[in-house]
């Protein structure tokens, strides 16, 4: 049984492997074909502004790129591309880190609480308060939470312990306080919901019920009957998070001039700064990256699930 639950996983992975390596293909030859690139109506025809064979030499230089590594040589700022890349990688794991550490700590927890507790009118509101963050655009949160931030700032309100804290840069690990904050707030608020409502199904397993009703304790039940059903069903959902905490990154690093990869990658393709050429290279190798790294992650989390199944 373990050995073909083994080869299972191994076959997805190299299917969804097979699949990231076209996703990273389409991505290179998109991002590679030259902004410049327009098309017109000519005598009823579909014409373009430049020659087909440009625009095809462009996207194999930019394979080549890849394919050699010379990509990593090109100079960003002063620094070469893997230098710099790095730098904001580093970043964005920070808040990426934090921001899923919060999201299963305190979702987790508050998703547990919700469950265990009675359903009255007070808990009805609490849990409405709850649903709130679910509905509003996460343009709407991070900015909140921004302009939460800026008012402390200009009003000289200290944090306790943390002093007063820029509500833009990142020169201090203080300041990735703000932006850790905002990525937070809508996956906690979706990991604490489902959680809850994994929970609440679960003890209404007619299994359950019996035990229930044997004088099993709440505790016990999610402790000895539900715990592997909870865990597969987290990390089920898991990959929505990661959705979510990958899309509002853009915003939180932009918004909060946190210079992650999110906020590069933004800043590459409007930069007039750097040759075109360059800061396309750049922009190309900054997007392949995050969809590699959200691969990965998908992939442990896929491999996780398989094992609690198993």
């Amino acid at each position: 049984m373990g050995v073909n639950i083994l080869q299972k996983t191994v076959l997805k992975f190299v299917a969804q492997l097979l699949l990231l390596l076209i996703i990273v293909v389409i991505m290179i030859a998109f991002t590679s074909i030259p902004r410049e690139l327009d098309f017109y109506m000519d005598a009823g025809k579909i014409s373009m502004n430049m020659p087909v064979e440009e625009v095809t030499q462009n996207v194999k230089d930019t394979f080549d790129m890849f394919i050699s590594r010379e990509i990593f040589d090109i100079v960003i700022f002063g620094q070469s591309l893997l230098e710099f890349w790095g730098v904001a990688a580093k970043r964005s794991l920070v808040l990426l880190g934090s921001a899923t550490l919060l999201t299963v700590i305190f979702g987790g927890s508050k998703g547990v609480l919700e469950a265990r507790k009675k359903p009255n009118a007070s808990q009805n509101i609490k849990l409405m308060f709850s649903l709130v963050p679910l509905s509003l655009p996460d343009v709407m949160t991070v900015s909140l939470v921004q302009i939460a931030s800026i008012y402390l700032y200009y009003n000289d309100i200290s944090l306790p312990g943390l002093g007063r804290i820029p509500f833009l840069g990142d020169e201090t690990w203080q300041q990735s306080i703000y932006p850790i904050l905002a990525l937070s707030i809508l996956p906690l608020s979706y990991f604490s919901r489902m959680t809850a409502s994994t929970i609440e199904t679960g003890l209404k397993q007619p299994y359950i019920l019996v035990a229930r009703g044997k004088g099993c304790s709440q505790s016990r039940l999610l402790k000895n009957h539900l715990l592997k059903d909870i865990l597969y069903h987290m990390l089920a959902i898991f990959p929505t998070i990661i959705g979510i905490l990958f899309s509002s990154m853009l915003i939180v690093e932009r918004l909060f001039h946190y210079k992650g990869m999110g906020y590069y990658l933004i800043d590459l393709y409007i930069t007039s700064l750097l040759p075109e050429r360059i800061a396309e290279l750049a922009f190309s190798w900054f997007l392949v990256s995050l969809v590699i790294f959200y691969f990965l992650l998908y992939a442990i989390l896929q491999f996780m699930k398989e094992l609690i199944d198993a």
